[in-house]
């Protein structure tokens, strides 16, 4: 896999996060096996960050009926978009908040 597809598959990955919350970020981590270890970081980042938002929102969404998952969901398209755009430019990207489920 070539390092600009390597960089396409990553921002895909963080942007995915908008629509499909940790799916596409869980599929790559299966999948996408031989990239290069930045590549590797970057999906695991991302899937780690959308396991920290999907936590929050079923927390959130139960103790302030539905209107914490509201606010969850907004911060979340936020930094999906920052991510996305950081690694577009080839820049690594740390998601600010974030559960480190997956080492």
């Amino acid at each position: 896999m070539t390092q600009e597809n390597e960089k396409n598959i990553a921002v895909l990955t963080h942007a995915s996060g908008i629509l499909f919350g940790f799916v596409v970020p869980l599929v790559v981590y299966f999948v996408k096996t031989d990239g290069s270890e930045g590549f590797k970081a970057s999906v695991k980042e991302a899937l780690n960050f959308q396991l920290t938002i999907l936590i929050a929102s079923i927390a959130l969404s139960a103790i302030t009926f539905g209107l914490g998952g509201l606010l969850v969901w907004v911060v979340n398209i936020i930094f999906c978009i920052m991510a996305a755009m950081a690694i577009s430019n080839g820049q690594d990207y740390k998601y600010p908040f974030s559960i480190k489920l997956i080492n």
